[in-house]
């Protein structure tokens, strides 16, 4: 079973991410560090960053969450974004291409290949189209 976790940047200009516990609260969007057990402990994030972690991490060990950009070389020449749709984990590219990220069950060689390499915030360029 897979770790349900969330990361997102920090409001008022710190530009620091901080991942564990996602809760909506009205308009206040917050992510709790310490898990649901340290409740007063909470940190409002911009709501259009916040993204869940997928359960699976790149080649580099690196956690892969929603919003992250990936490579998948070699076989893809473009970098991919992360997303969930229709139930499943996907990446997409600047065209608009898109293949499935592997799940768990099914990883084998595939997940060698993936390489987290920036996000959508930070690093929209990397979505550029060539």
């Amino acid at each position: 079973m897979r770790e349900i976790k969330f990361r997102g940047k920090l409001m008022l200009g710190k530009h620091r991410w901080v991942k564990g516990f996602y809760v909506r609260v009205n308009d206040n969007h917050v992510i709790i560090p310490g898990g649901i057990h340290s409740l007063f402990d909470y940190k409002r994030c911009e709501p259009e960053t916040i993204g869940q972690y997928t359960g699976l991490k790149d080649r580099n060990g690196r956690e892969i969450y929603e919003g992250d950009i990936v490579d998948l070389r070699p076989r893809y020449r473009q970098p991919h974004r992360i997303e969930y749709s229709c139930g499943q984990w996907i990446c997409i590219d600047a065209g608009g291409g898109w293949t499935t990220l592997i799940e768990d069950e099914q990883l084998g060689d595939e997940m060698n290949d993936v390489e987290v390499i920036g996000n959508i915030y930070d690093n929209p360029e990397l979505m550029k189209e060539d």
